[in-house]
């Protein structure tokens, strides 16, 4: 497995994207919290079908008004406090070969590094339950037009990587590096 070596937390937050075409280029959201997950596909109510995988990135106000600017679909949810909520729902697709997504789970290590762990449509659904910080994604857009001609901007996951939390245990159990030879082996 490849490791990187970073610095913990990650400091910088942003969204970098470029228009064209009255359309929105792929949008790069880095440092965002998730929320409403469901990697795995499963149905839940009314508000998923059965193997649609997707979940929601909880955007900053500045970032939400940027990306709703730009014809993203922002789901904004205002309180009585007068503080609000801005989420983006992103779609993961793996039933189009030409655009499958690069998802990776990226966990850190005793030694400060980050171990990263590819994930597929198989195991995928592990991020569901991992207890994840924040992802750095890369998304592309897609219009949509419904019966009535209302249009859209649908985001769909080109690139993700969820960096999970620090265990509080992680230091007490380091595991051994693969690369070093015991010399007490009999094989």
């Amino acid at each position: 497995m490849a490791t990187l070596r970073l610095l913990w937390p990650k400091q910088t937050k942003g969204y970098f994207t470029m228009a064209k075409n009255n359309l929105p280029d792929r949008a790069k959201l880095k440092h965002f919290e998730i929320t409403f997950r469901n990697f795995a596909g499963r149905a839940d109510g009314k508000y998923n079908r059965a193997g649609n995988r997707n979940f929601s990135i909880v955007l900053d106000d500045e970032t939400a008004d940027k990306m709703s600017a730009d014809g993203w679909n922002v789901k904004i949810r205002e309180f009585d406090d007068g503080s609000r909520r801005n989420t983006l729902q992103v779609a993961v697709r793996y039933d189009i070969d030409k655009y499958r997504p690069t998802v990776m789970m990226v966990t850190p290590t005793h030694d400060g590094y980050f171990k990263r762990t590819p994930l597929n449509e198989d195991t995928i659904a592990n991020l569901d339950s991992a207890r994840i910080a924040y992802c750095d994604v890369t998304l592309n857009p897609r219009v949509w037009t419904n019966s009535r001609g209302e249009q859209g901007i649908k985001a769909y996951l080109t690139t993700g990587y969820f960096i999970v939390e620090k265990d509080e245990f992680e230091d007490d159990y380091p595991e051994e590096d693969e690369d070093v030879e015991d010399e007490k082996a009999p094989f």
